[in-house]
Parts: structure tokens; sequence; C-alpha cells
């Protein structure tokens, strides 16, 4: 069963705001004809792009075997349920997620509004299921 978590609308809306004044800010450049506005177009697009992304891709997908944790364009944890020895939920933005080789990995949730009580539920059914077999 496949579930998705939407991220919280904080982040794209600050990435557009972010890329709207860069932009602004490199069409007046423009106008007076520094030619260091360009470096500006590029910041614009480039957090332009990072928005799109933010608001098109989910937080976290669970699916049977794997969870994948999408924190950025350039980063994303995918955590295997058979290697999970043991998983805390400290609150509404922690989970603990100890491994069979002793390593912790902690990922923080920007997982919006009501989805976050889902993700704690998704989490607990796979420590249930997994790990009292």
């Amino acid at each position: 069963m496949k579930q998705e978590f939407k991220r919280k609308a904080i982040l794209p809306i600050l990435s557009l705001i972010t890329a709207g004044l860069t932009g602004f800010t490199a069409v007046l450049q423009l106008s007076m004809g520094n030619p260091i506005a360009f470096l500006n177009l590029i910041t614009c697009g480039l957090c332009l792009i990072n928005a799109i992304w933010l608001f098109a891709t989910p937080y976290a997908i669970i699916d049977d075997d794997i969870i994948h944790i999408k924190y950025s364009i350039a980063k994303e944890k995918v955590i295997y349920t058979s290697d999970i020895e043991k998983i805390d939920l400290l609150n509404k933005r922690y989970v603990k997620i100890y491994y069979r080789n002793t390593s912790i990995k902690i990922w923080y949730g920007s997982i919006s509004g009501f989805a976050c009580e889902d993700f704690k539920e998704a989490i607990n059914q796979i420590n249930q299921n997994h790990l009292t077999i």
C-alpha cells in the first residue's frame, strides 16, 4: 500500500518569493546596464525550479517495504523497513529510526496539517508489522 505525504506550503511559497525578488532586482539591474544581473537571473531560475519541484513532489512516500524521504532536489533518503530495529516517535516533527547496524537516523517532518497524524500511524504500522516478526 503506497501512501504519499505532502509537505507544508511555506517552503515553496518562500522559494517563490525569493525567485520573485531576485527576478525583480535582475530586471532593475539589466535596465541600468549592470552585467552582474545575469547572476541574479540564474539565481531566480534556480529558486523558481526549486519552488515548482517542492510543490510537485511529496515529502514522504511509504511503500510496503521502502520509505522515501525527499528533502530537496539533491537529497533523498531511502530506508528499507527490513533494516529497521526500532522506531521512536518523539513529537510532531521528529522521528528516530534505529538501524540494525547501530547507526541512528533522525529526519525532520515538514508534513502538512492532519497528514502528520496519518504519517505517525503509518510509521507505527510499519513498526508493528516488521518488528514483531
